[in-house]
């Protein structure tokens, strides 16, 4: 006679479902010895319990939830699927520069916009719409209450709000760094352009940068460090200008025979030292130049009869 096949009910249960077991019997304790319920009486009993249990979980959480927007350093906005918001951190007001969630709700969004943004933004709204892929990360050019145009990051993801699926966006205030980085660009191309060297060396001695004309003039810049001419005497001009950032160090050096005015500045961002150059070498030729022909001449005056 054949064995008989186990059935699911002879099934030893799996360490993930004695666990799903183990905490519905503590839900079913907790309820009973609260009085929460009388008895059970039923599976629907567990059911029902259980849904309940789940509810309170799901409603702490979106406190949670709700209070760590709250004290985000990050402007944050929830909104539903037509637009309409329905929360507003105060780090998000701040950004626009609103007095509350109902001045940034009446505020067309014409007027929050650059009208090269609200262009784009109402492109990203006729995708989505339409059901198109839209980037979760875009960015903005805004207008304050003030008037003033600010750049901000933008991350859009859903979020659940009100026991329903919504978005939430996050805004990152980014014109500082906009702008560092133009003029960044701006001085790069300067420096690329400069017929004087430019070089930066770094607060531990790596070069970091050197320019067309630095190096035509430095023939051996592959071995460029803080024993090269050039760098003299570095390591303590560190020190006195990071007491003064702002105020940087001009003297006179001498350079494979050449002489330059050399300007050294300290980049607090970058942790290092920028050396401008300017070449005074023909300069300093026709200097001396000019003395021998006045101690020349001064000869010639002094050894005259008349």
């Amino acid at each position: 006679m054949s064995a008989r096949k186990p059935t699911y009910d002879d099934r030893k249960p799996t360490y993930e479902e004695l666990t799903q077991q183990l905490a519905e019997a503590k839900w079913v304790f907790d309820a009973l010895r609260s009085g929460e319920i009388d008895a059970v009486v039923s599976e629907r009993d567990v059911a029902l319990l259980r849904a309940r249990k789940l509810e309170t979980e799901l409603r702490r959480s979106e406190e949670n939830f709700r209070r760590s927007l709250d004290g985000s350093p990050l402007g944050v906005r929830i909104i539903t699927s037509d637009g309409e918001t329905t929360y507003a951190n105060r780090a998000m007001l701040d950004i626009y520069g609103y007095d509350s969630i109902e001045e940034l709700r009446t505020t067309p969004p014409q007027k929050r916009y650059t009208p090269e943004s609200y262009a784009e933004h109402q492109v990203r709204k006729e995708k989505n719409q339409r059901g198109e892929y839209v980037p979760s990360n875009y960015e903005i050019n805004i207008v304050r209450k003030d008037g003033e145009v600010r750049c901000l990051e933008i991350f859009r993801k859903e979020a659940l709000w009100n026991g329903k699926t919504q978005f939430q966006i996050l805004y990152s205030d980014i014109t500082e760094r906009k702008r560092a980085e133009k003029q960044l660009i701006h001085l790069a191309s300067f420096a690329q352009l400069n017929p004087n060297p430019i070089i930066e060396i770094t607060l531990n001695g790596y070069l970091s940068y050197v320019n067309p004309a630095a190096k035509s003039l430095l023939t051996d810049i592959e071995k460029l460090g803080v024993k090269h001419p050039y760098l003299n005497g570095w390591v303590d001009m560190a020190e006195q200008l990071k007491k003064a950032p702002a105020t940087p160090i001009t003297r006179e050096v001498r350079v494979d025979e050449r002489d330059f005015i050399q300007t050294v500045q300290y980049l607090e961002q970058q942790h290092s030292l920028r050396f401008y150059g300017i070449d005074i070498t023909e300069r300093k030729r026709a200097e001396e130049m000019l003395r021998e022909k006045e101690s020349r001449f001064s000869d010639i005056a002094e050894n005259a009869s008349e």
